[in-house]
């Protein structure tokens, strides 16, 4: 017994944005359809090696060595090396505990039944906590291996251990089948995947800098383009950690390419900030917006030809536009005196910040693509993803009840095959686990299932009757498996997966003996009895959408602008820049880029990371402040972590805190009586700036009631 079983990351978001996988796929393929033809060979011919060994061998259930095999399966090496490894350990975890909890407490059913539910709700919760790929797939392998050996079992617990080690024993066989197959055959590098993207990442970034500088493209058409940037720099590190699975060079050069998938980050957030300020320049400053073309120009032009060229900008270019910068940049005592010079000096500082990161990004990406290794000392920045305590914790609580109905109705059947409906009754709420419509994934599987039945109901009535050999039997297999295996890497067919695997798990192939019509009967009304079942219940005990994801997002988002505020807990600019990141791009994959509210959404977002990142600049710059100055920042930042908490508890409604007038009274004290020749001064005052400014342009996202 087996299904389909990816992890809830694969299945919803696998973390690689599915248009770059596709179009980098089809770059480092001579065809696409030569590509996925010699995917769809290989992996039958894995699954056929994994099936003739184990009818060689005896083994108990040689389905499961095939199915396996396709489980496991993926276009490119490191991909499948990651799976495996994580397959392979899940199983034997799973397998250990469910051979302890059937020892220890088959003879009492109910404890029996809670136990296997509560270990399986576990090993989901800490699948949907970690998130990450692959450690994510192998805790929830622990769970529903212990289900699917314990439940099997249940009836006879002396087989357990017997049970356990052929399950064991047929997932390695497919595992080492289905790696050898793709080592042997037309091999994909992963690493080499991973190089290609970060080469279009940083081109895109580097066409995104220079029509933004230009304005040739407009308000809307820059969000569309900046959404894509976003999901393309998360997208790298989901690459990354399966291309150091399989390419040595990538290992080799780990510490460089995460310091330059965190200067990727650090221009996204910089990106954000020119492209929100320059239109607020255009709105209320035109004239200055004008004065500053030249400059605007300078440095598109200079950043256009060092991507063109794929070369760094010279010191010399450089050289030429920091000085270009010192001269348009107004001191503190012109804003002291015009203060809507503030958003001028913003823009320019954060100009200046873009070009330097610019230069480093693509001396890093130079290093990366040539294998060549950094001098520099420094470990690679801290990063973070965020992690949802909330939709682990109702995931694990929806599987549990779940198992239980379902054995309950197993018990007052008292149906042979409620094992198996049982365990297939888990395993879809696995899946659906992080689903925001988790309907439509039981959906799919049933449509899938019903599919695979038919066919499969042709080969056992059929077709098989009339084979007695292998060489026929695969002849007759492949017939259905080929062409359903070249749909597998188009992520348009990710059904064809599952439906594959059904087909084989119904016709059940044995050594001696043909599967019986009525036990294929049972076994297909177990599965999509399972499936139904599982469905009902997240119908029932989860009838959200995105809209309640969405409200989590920005909760956390709240969160941690309120920790910042608050100076609870200390974090570093690369810590907060990539959790924030990956919660902008979780709020990406949810909005409609089409729908005006959701655009609305998705800046206010954005404007959380801006916001963030100018409160972390201010704790940094305000120790340099005379006491009673920093008290007075000190309260305003105080009442506005008060006003995020609040607004963190309630994402929907506005706050009784308005920190907006205290920031606005702490911004006029620094400029009265701030030291004006100190630099920190200046940062301390666009920070300040910065904050208010941002919140009032995005009033309902930051619950303000007066704006």
């Amino acid at each position: 017994m087996n299904t389909s079983a990816e992890s809830p990351q694969e299945s919803a978001n696998s973390r690689i944005n599915a248009h770059m996988l596709k179009e980098i796929w089809l770059n480092v393929s001579s065809s696409g359809y030569f590509s996925h033809a010699v995917f769809s060979f290989k992996t039958f011919i894995a699954g056929i090696l994994a099936l003739y060994v184990a009818f060689l061998l005896d083994l108990s259930q040689p389905s499961w060595s095939i199915v396996t095999v396709y489980i496991v399966a993926q276009p490119l090496s490191g991909m499948l090396l990651s799976k495996a490894l994580s397959r392979i350990l899940g199983t034997f975890i799973g397998a250990v505990m469910s051979v302890f909890i059937v020892a220890a407490f088959s003879g009492v059913p109910e404890i029996f039944i809670f136990i296997i539910a509560l270990w399986i709700g576990i090993c989901l919760y800490v699948s949907v906590y970690l998130r990450d790929i692959p450690a994510s797939y192998g805790a929830m392998l622990s769970g529903y291996t212990a289900a699917i050996i314990g439940f099997q079992v249940a009836l006879a617990p002396n087989t357990v251990f017997d049970t356990a080690v052929a399950r064991c024993l047929e997932i390695v066989l497919g595992i080492s089948c289905a790696t050898v197959a793709n080592l042997l055959f037309f091999p994909k590098s992963t690493g080499e995947l991973f190089r290609t993207a970060i080469r279009h990442c940083v081109n895109d970034y580097g066409n995104w800098i220079v029509d933004t500088l230009q304005e040739k493209r407009d308000d809307a058409k820059g969000l569309a383009d900046l959404r894509k940037l976003i999901a393309d720099t998360t997208a790298l590190e989901s690459l990354r950690m399966h291309a150091v699975y399989d390419s040595p060079e990538v290992r080799a050069s780990d510490k460089t390419i995460r310091t330059l998938q965190a200067k990727l980050m650090t221009m996204s957030s910089i990106l954000v900030s020119i492209h929100d300020r320059l239109a607020l320049l255009r709105e209320k400053r035109p004239r200055i917006k004008e004065a500053l073309n030249p400059l605007l120009n300078d440095i598109a032009a200079r950043i256009e030809t060092s991507n063109r060229e794929q070369l760094p900008v010279t010191h010399a270019d450089a050289t030429v536009i920091e000085n270009e910068i010192i001269k348009l940049r107004p001191s503190f005592d012109s804003m002291r005196n015009d203060p809507g010079s503030i958003v001028e000096c913003s823009i320019i500082a954060r100009l200046s910040d873009l070009f330097r990161t610019w230069q480093e990004t693509m001396r890093l990406k130079s290093a990366v693509l040539s294998g060549a290794h950094t001098d520099d000392p420094a470990p690679p920045p801290e990063t973070a993803q965020y992690r949802d305590h909330t939709l682990a914790a109702v995931a694990s609580a929806v599987t549990i009840v779940t198992i239980i109905v379902a054995c309950v109705l197993w018990i007052a059947t008292g149906w042979s095959y409620g094992s198996s409906m049982t365990s297939f009754a888990g395993i879809i709420t696995c899946i659906a686990a992080t689903q925001d419509n988790p309907l439509r994934i039981a959906g799919i599987f049933f449509k899938a299932s019903f599919i695979s039945a038919l066919l499969a109901t042709a080969y056992i009535l059929v077709v098989l009757p009339s084979i007695d050999s292998f060489p026929l039997l695969t002849a007759a297999l492949a017939i259905v498996i080929l062409p359903l295996g070249m749909l597998i890497p188009n992520p348009r067919f990710s059904w064809s997966r599952t439906l594959c695997i059904h087909f084989i798990m119904l016709i059940s192939l044995h050594n001696a003996a043909r599967t019986h019509f009525v036990d294929f009967l049972n076994t297909t009304i177990a599965l999509q009895s399972g499936i139904l079942i599982g469905a009902v219940m997240l119908a029932i005990l989860r009838p959200i959408g995105s809209g309640w994801a969405l409200l989590r997002l920005k909760s956390g988002m709240m969160k941690d602008l309120a920790r910042l505020a608050s100076a609870k807990s200390p974090m570093s600019r690369h810590l907060f820049e990539s959790l924030m990141i990956d919660r902008i791009n979780s709020v990406r994959l949810r909005l409609d880029p089409n729908n005006a509210e959701d655009r609305r959404k998705l800046e206010g977002s954005l404007a959380t990371l801006r916001v963030g990142l100018n409160i972390l600049a201010l704790r940094h710059t305000i120790t340099t402040m005379p006491d009673p100055l920093q008290a007075k920042i000190h309260a305003a930042l105080d009442l506005l972590g008060q006003h995020c908490q609040q607004s963190a508890r309630k994402p929907e409604n506005a706050t009784g805190f308005n920190p907006i007038n205290p920031l606005m009274e702490a911004e006029q004290a620094l400029l009265t009586s701030g030291p004006g020749s100190h630099e920190e001064s200046t940062r301390s005052l666009l920070a300040i700036r910065n904050i208010h400014t941002t919140m009032i342009q995005h009033p309902r996202f930051f619950g303000l009631a007066y704006y």
